[in-house]
């Protein structure tokens, strides 16, 4: 007769002794923690600012502070707004060429300009990190804003790329 297990609690207890169980989770963890810390920061924006949309955000947790000083306006904003056309919604916010584009519909003269300083200011701070001290972009195929430390901390995903993609001529 096969057992059947309805709680992954048990199913640990039974197959994975505690030393195998606590590396796979740290490794998890490691791969992808980052993943898991983001999605909990667009579940407290979603919180925070009850008067938007919040779209998926495709970029480093650096730039969230940015991200969410126009969140904190767009919602200011849609709370007061008279009609559904006026109201900012975002379509899109992600990275793109080291730095980060917010797409939107609505608003008013001044959010245009509100998001195009974020968009300039995110190319002097780290993506992922947040540090504005000396942000640099990578060149290479995959651009980004990443401080010193980030940079060197590990390969990142743009040497990646130029390792792949990077031309041998024969030699």
């Amino acid at each position: 007769m096969q057992e059947n297990y309805d709680d992954d609690q048990h199913i640990e207890e039974r197959y994975v002794p505690d030393v195998v169980f606590e590396e796979a989770k740290k490794r998890v963890m490691n791969r992808y923690g980052k993943v898991m810390r983001d999605l909990a920061a667009v579940e407290n924006l979603e919180k925070n600012y009850p008067n938007i949309e919040v779209p998926y955000i495709e970029s480093g947790f650096g730039w969230m502070p940015i991200v969410e000083i126009l969140f904190a306006y767009a919602d200011e904003w849609n709370a007061t707004a008279e009609n559904e056309e006026e109201k900012i919604i975002f379509d899109q916010i992600k990275e793109k060429f080291g730095g980060l584009r917010v797409y939107y519909t609505g608003g008013s003269p001044e959010f245009r300009g509100m998001v195009e300083m974020a968009e300039i200011m995110s190319k002097y701070i780290c993506e992922r990190c947040g540090d504005i001290a000396d942000a640099e972009r990578t060149k290479g195929y995959w651009c980004q804003s990443l401080c010193s430390n980030c940079k060197n901390r590990d390969k990142t995903e743009a040497d990646h790329l130029n390792d792949l993609f990077r031309r041998t001529d024969g030699e």
